[in-house]
């Protein structure tokens, strides 16, 4: 025997024998060292005793350590051995046992390792209260078992530790029992006879059998427990494949119990509940009859309290205990009950399969709400009154008044197809997504804003049961009309496109209903032949920016009446072939220039006309809408207060002699560049402002002393060029407006203390004053900036300072969205800066839905944006307009987060995220680079579309649920000696099409290292169906050899789809040169280690041993 402070060995050679006592025992007691009896493979007998019937102790009271009997437990030369096991800790038998006597574990655990290792023949084996059984290795025990109890520290009575075991006699359950399988292991519980119950108990009264554990459990053969019922427990699973003949109920309140029989759960009297944190799986086809199930939770991995994977049905009543899920991943779920679904809880639907609910969903005020990919149908009309809330996939309805008439309906993606029929909800709100059909939708709210819509399109009818309801449009994106609408309250626009498609016929609004825009743009779009469409008054909100009014091809609009409010600009694009736009009563006009305001007014309205050029809007003939088309040269003297000239630019500079008053001004830079020289002169608009369109450059300069521009309610400049406007001259008056869609270079020292609008242009700003608190004039004006209409200030000599507020030295968020931008050199936008956090749609922040823009056209460097981002549970998007080059874009320092909602990144070039993000929502990558160089912990869903690029750089991580790479997009990680910079998902990754993998070697890998690029939870989908990564050009199939070079750094990698211990994730195994790898191999004793995995015969890639 070996020292007492090491693990000791009892050897018995081959060939010997340690007999003990008639009741003879080994035991070991608490703090003794583990205890090994015989050497494997050279371990001899143990027997006890002289006489038959004798007993064999085996005790282990200490929890800490084993006692391990290699050697082979037999009869005595008389008779039988009976084996008794008791203690606190575990006993280990490693071989097959002769023995023909009782295995008794009254307490501890027993471990066999051998099918034999309980001896032979058909003696019981019973397991006590405080016993339990382990099998391990792999192995398969026949032999009936007497069970109770639910083991040692509660981990189970009959356990499987290790590998895949399989029993096949009958447990016959004498207490409260508890079947467990160790998380990496499986159990399978069946009988050979088909009658013949492997679980069975007679006990008065009934006790339930649990199943338990990290593994999962396979009973192919019945659960024979009359009067009782069977629980599931912890986060494993449970498979029940035959019919049982139970009669108690079921309970699941963890992990997932899967049924591939439509009997599996016994009669139907006692029912089924799901509590929170477990599922109930169908799978295999089946028509469940009328079992009652009652639902809490989001299930195992929020798979749904309930779930279904292919064509099956469930006829049970369902109750709601708390909020609930029920997914459909594959096939079609039809849920059928008589008596429908109630609870008053919320309830989701998901999956990507398909979900048929026949009858009502009486779930008194709790809500609905549908995501992922599949269609949920609707066949019955329901009365649940909490709303109904869309984020994905689709809800088809088959009948008229599906929904309840109060409830609030709101689309965040996904459809509602109505098709022919009619329904009236409560408000309506589409923040994306599309409501398709012929059908009518009413809304029963009395809101001015009872259609909330911000991105997507509706092609049913709307129309309201209260006479007041109107529409209103916000966020930056497009919304699309193409129903006939007969809502009777006005629809307004505030952000973003509203489409009025009347192509399919429709009459999308009544001819008289009003339209007001308020920082947005309408579209009426009229078709492929000439038509001609009326609507009423078309009126523009006071301070609004810059609104649109887009007339399509072939399309003649009338509208009632135009009216303009204060400080706010119209532009009129009648650029299409064929369109055109009248006013019944005739716009207000000021010497041929159209103003919005009968009798006076300002040069406010603007129009792109069929030559695509920029100008002043004028009435023309049946008062319609044209160009102003001055012809008169801007003189360098002597000009008239009311007429309106043209600067035709001809390389050439005009210098003023004198100071002058103008109507307008419009600058044409189409045949070339030029300058205006002020020389010291004022130039002075009368109807407020200047327009320059053209593609060259042009510059306003002033040499002399004094003089500018100026107007006596302020300037508007109109900056529609894609040449450079460079506006090197003071402007003063109460307030400027820049508006277009160009570059101007403002490089003047203005000393201007009025209000600055950015609206739609990008400002170079060379100045000072306009970037911070400063209450001193200096620079380029210190009153409030007004940034809308997607307005970009580019910072060059300083960082924005400014805090969020109407005042002056203050930033006034618009309508439209805007933003900032760099160039020259690197800048921070701090606002306030003091880091406050920002919310968007809240605090004079950016309305939600408003794009926040990081990044010109014309950068060429990055803008650091430093506050901290609520995304408030709205659709937000950020978008970087700037050439997708290394160094130049955008970059938010500060934290994201929020609760709910979505990030998305538009635009073509690079946003850098290198602070520490927090949200919730999905991360959408709709175009450009999305760079992590700090974290992204909490997106329940990163989704890259194609042409967008995810990258992750240095320390970047990013955590979130699911990632989709869409076909053509990209994925760009680093990889260095030993890590990789990985994405980790508690869910999975998907596939489509072919991905580019981009791998930058930061350090030279080490051969037979793993890296994972990507770390699943769950399979990885998408490969069968064509999904690839794609490496130099290729394609890269499971196990293909690539090489990756980046500057000195070269190395060949063998990629795995299935990777990792549980075969969920993206892996790369850095592998020597051809030419080298037999001598490594020889030299340094590796492989590759390429197993098989169950699931898909393809090479699974390991670590080098």
């Amino acid at each position: 025997m070996e020292a007492v402070n090491n693990d000791r060995v009892v050897t018995v050679g081959a060939g010997n024998t340690l007999a003990l006592g008639q009741t003879g025992g080994i035991q070991l007691i608490t703090g003794s060292r583990s205890l090994t009896i015989g050497a494997p493979g050279n371990a001899g007998t143990l027997t006890a005793g002289t006489a038959a019937n004798a007993e064999l102790f085996l005790s282990n009271f200490d929890s800490l350590n084993t006692i391990t009997i290699n050697s082979v437990i037999a009869n005595n030369s008389v008779g039988a051995v009976n084996v008794v096991v008791n203690g606190l800790g575990t006993t280990i038998l490693t071989v097959a046992n002769t023995y023909t006597g009782t295995t008794t574990i009254s307490s501890g655990l027993l471990e066999i390792e051998n099918a034999s290792g309980l001896g032979t023949g058909s003696t019981a084996i019973s397991v006590g209260p405080g016993g339990a059984l382990a099998l391990g290795n792999g192995i398969t025990l026949s032999r009936n078992i007497s069970l109770t109890g639910t083991g040692v520290g509660n981990l189970g009575a009959l356990r499987s530790m290790s590998g895949d075991n399989t029993y096949n006699g009958v447990i016959t359950v004498t207490g409260a029992t508890s079947i467990t399988a160790d998380a990496g292991s499986t159990l399978t519980l069946f009988h050979t006879s088909p009658t013949t119950s492997v679980i069975s108990e007679n006990l008065t009264p009934a006790q339930n059998v649990t199943f338990g554990g990290a593994g999962t459990i396979f009973v192919n053969s019945q659960i024979g427990i009359s009067g009782a019922g069977i629980v599931k427990t912890d986060s494993g699973t449970l498979v029940l494949s035959v019919s049982n003949p139970y009669t108690g109920s079921t309970t699941i309140t963890g992990g997932i119990l899967r049924i591939t029989n439509a009997g599996a759960l016994g009669g139907t009297g006692s029912g089924t509940t799901v509590n929170s944190g477990g599922t109930l799986e169908l799978t295999n086809n089946l028509i469940v009859g009328a079992e009652a199930l009652g639902l809490n939770g989001t299930g195992a991995n929020n798979i749904g309290a309930l779930h279904s994977v292919g064509n099956n049905s469930y006829a049970g009543k369902i109750t709601l205990g708390s909020a609930a899920r029920i997914n459909s991943d594959s096939g079609t779920l039809t849920l059928n009950s008589t008596t429908g679904i109630s609870g008053a809880f919320g309830l989701t639907f998901g999956g990507t399969g398909d979900i048929v609910v026949t009858q009502p969903i009486a779930t008194g005020t709790g809500s609905l709400t549908k995501d992922d990919t599949g269609t949920l149908t609707l066949a019955t009309g329901n009365t649940y009154t909490g709303g109904t809330t869309m984020s994905g996939g689709t809800i088809a309805m088959t009948g008229s008044d599906t929904f309840a008439d109060s409830g609030a309906l709101t689309l965040d993606g996904g459809v509602l197809a109505m098709g022919a029929f009619n329904d009236t909800v409560g408000a309506v709100t589409l923040r994306s997504g599309a409501i398709t059909g012929t059908g009518t939708l009413t809304s029963s709210s009395t809101s001015t804003s009872a259609f909330s819509v911000q991105d997507g399109s509706i092609s049913v009818n709307l129309t309201d049961a209260t006479a007041t309801a109107g529409l209103v449009k916000s966020s930056s994106n497009t919304v699309v009309l193409s129903g006939t609408n007969t809502y009777t309250g006005t629809t307004t626009i505030n952000s973003g496109r509203l489409v009025l498609d009347y192509s399919g016929g429709a009459t999308v609004l009544p001819t008289t209903d009003a339209v007001n825009l308020s920082g947005g743009g309408l579209e009426v779009l009229g078709g492929s032949s000439p038509k001609a469409i009326t609507l009423g008054v078309l009126q523009t909100t006071a301070n609004s920016g810059l609104d649109t009014l887009t007339v399509d091809a072939n399309t003649a609009l009338t509208m009632a009446s135009f009216t303009r409010g204060s400080g706010t600009a119209l532009l009129i694009d009648l650029s299409a072939p064929g369109s055109s736009l009248a006013f019944t009563t005739a716009a207000g006009g000021v010497n041929g220039v159209i103003t919005g305001a009968a009798g006076g007014g300002n040069a406010a309205v603007t129009v792109k006309d069929s030559s695509g050029r920029y100008d002043f809007a004028a009435p023309g003939a049946g008062n319609t809408i044209t160009s102003l088309k001055a012809t008169t040269s801007l003189p360098a003297s002597g000009s008239s207060s009311a007429a309106n000239y043209i600067l035709p630019a001809n390389g050439n500079t005009l210098a003023l002699s004198a100071s002058e008053t103008v109507g307008t001004l419009r600058i044409d830079t189409t045949a070339a560049g030029g300058t205006l020289d002020l020389n010291g002169k004022t130039l002075s608009f009368n109807l407020l402002g200047f327009l320059m369109d053209g593609s060259n450059d042009f510059t306003i300069t002033n040499t002399g002393t004094g003089g500018g521009l100026t107007g006596l309610n302020g300037v508007f400049i109109y900056q529609y060029g894609t040449g450079k406007l460079t506006l090197n001259a003071p402007v003063t008056g109460p307030q400027t407006f820049f508006m277009g869609t160009g570059l101007i270079d403002w490089t003047g020292a203005a000393g201007n203390a009025g209000a600055n609008w950015l609206l739609g242009l990008t400002l170079r700003l060379d100045g000072t004053g306009m970037t911070s608190n400063n209450s001193v004039p200096n620079g380029n004006g210190t009153g409030v900036l007004n940034l809308g209409n997607n307005g970009i200030l580019e910072l060059t000599s300083s960082d924005f300072t400014r805090a969020v507020g109407s005042g002056n030295n203050l930033v006034t968020f618009l309508a439209g969205g805007g933003g900032f931008s760099a160039f020259g050199a690197d800048r921070a936008v701090n606002l306030g800066g003091a880091g406050a956090a920002l919310t968007w749609g809240s605090g004079g922040f950016l309305a939600s839905g408003n794009k926040l823009i990081l990044g010109s056209p014309y950068a060429n460097a990055t803008v650091d944006f430093q506050n901290p981002l609520n995304l408030n549970g709205g659709n937000q998007t950020v978008e970087v307009q700037s050439p997708n080059i290394t160094g130049v874009g955008g970059k938010i320092s500060g934290a994201i987060t929020g609760t709910g909602g979505s990030l998305s990144k538009t635009g073509q070039g690079i946003l850098n995220l290198s602070g520490a993000n927090t949200y919730t929502g999905q991360t959408f990558v709709k175009a450009g680079t999305l760079l992590v160089s700090g974290s992204i912990s909490g997106s329940s869903a990163v989704n890259v579309s194609s042409g967008a690029e995810l990258k992750l750089t240095g320390a970047g991580t990013v955590t979130a649920g699911t990632l989709g790479l869409s076909d053509s997009s990209k994925l760009s990680l680093e990889v260095g000696s030993l890590t990789a910079t990985t994405i980790s998902l508690t869910g999975n990754a998907s596939l489509s099409g072919t991905i580019t993998l981009a791998l930058t070697l930061t350090n030279d890998p080490v051969d037979g290292t793993l890296f994972t690029l990507i770390d699943g939870a769950s399979p990885l989908t998408g490969y069968d169906s064509g999904g690839r990564f794609a490496a130099n050009g290729t394609p890269l199939n499971d196990g293909a050899t690539f090489n990756v070079t980046s500057g000195a750094f070269s190395q060949n990698f063998i990629i795995s789809y299935d990777g990792g211990a549980d075969g969920n994730d993206v892996t790369i195994l850095a592998v020597p040169e051809p030419s080298s790898l037999l001598t490594l191999t020889a030299a340094l004793g590796f492989t590759l280690g390429l197993t098989r995995l169950r699931r898909r015969s393809r090479p699974h890639l390991t670590a080098v041993a």
